[in-house]
């Protein structure tokens, strides 16, 4: 703040001093208070801002509480297998030597992955890390990661949530923008910085440019098969009924909506899959145990 202060004490606008600390306001965040600046609406700005921030930190907060158990139980149920693959199978299996015939394929198995992550173990775990590190990098450059990001897009469930995501971004922030006066071409144009996917982003880039030669927002919006057929009904019907904003305001919403009731879907479905999961592995487990005692008290 005292940065900022300075800025301001200048002469410079204020975005100029949020432009000093870009960790802590994002781009769209210092377009929009630029924009603001320059039509004399910042106080509008400045609040509707606000609002988006605090309702996007609001579903921000309920997905991370959402999925504070998944994650715990991920976490409690690797550590608990590698305990009974690394320190209690190998213990257990010793009572195998002598058996004079052959132990079942599951049994093999699991003494086979037991010793493997008694001797690699710590291996593989440095190998992931090492991987997941160079990935990070890897993806950093803009041709990997415009790649990866088509590729999200074009999952089924996945990808039309992302899509979703954004575009109640968009929609939010460029009602923000029109309603403070912001002229079209200008609101699109920091509207577009909302949008994570770069291939979406990419066609609302493009569609400021259809906007500029005399298309209709809607038409320019629905070039693309990635935008989703709601938001190009509501812009046409909002065009024709001269309220846009409060129709773009009911795609955010609307887009929001969906968005949090799939991750809620989502997140319930995940606590039992996972408790499932680690039951299965359990039980494969104590199934490769006993099969060779099974075998043996036949041959007695």
């Amino acid at each position: 703040m005292l940065g900022i202060r300075s800025r301001i004490l200048e002469g410079r606008p204020l975005a100029d001093g949020m432009a000093l600390f870009p960790q802590v306001f994002p781009e769209v965040y210092r377009a929009t208070v630029g924009a603001g600046e320059q039509t004399r609406h910042l106080p509008l700005v400045l609040k509707r801002l606000a609002d988006f921030v605090e309702a996007r930190d609001r579903i921000a907060k309920r997905v991370r509480l959402a999925m504070v158990y998944p994650a715990v139980l991920s976490v409690v149920a690797l550590a608990a297998l590698g305990f009974l693959i690394t320190y209690v199978v190998p213990e257990v299996v010793k009572v195998f030597d002598n058996v004079q015939h052959e132990l079942p394929l599951l049994t093999r198995w699991l003494i086979a992955t037991s010793g493997f992550a008694r001797h690699y173990g710590l291996v593989v775990v440095a190998a992931v890390l090492l991987a997941i590190l160079g990935v990070r990098a890897w993806l950093k450059r803009p041709g990997p990661r415009h790649a990866l990001h088509a590729l999200l897009a074009r999952l089924p469930l996945v990808g039309r949530l992302l899509v979703e995501n954004d575009m109640a971004r968009f929609s939010r922030m460029l009602a923000i923008m029109l309603g403070s006066s912001v002229d079209m071409l200008d609101a699109l144009h920091i509207a577009s910085k909302s949008v994570g996917l770069l291939p979406l982003r990419a066609h609302v880039e493009a569609t400021v440019e259809s906007v500029r030669e005399g298309a209709a927002l809607s038409r320019a919006l629905g070039a693309s098969p990635l935008t989703p057929p709601l938001l190009v009904h509501l812009c046409a019907s909002g065009e024709a009924g001269g309220n846009l904003i409060e129709m773009l305001d009911t795609a955010a919403e609307a887009f929001e909506y969906k968005v949090q009731n799939s991750l809620a879907l989502a997140l319930s479905l995940l606590e039992p899959l996972l408790i499932l999961l680690m039951g299965a592995m359990v039980l494969a487990i104590v199934i490769a145990i006993l099969l060779p005692i099974f075998e043996m008290n036949r041959l007695v």
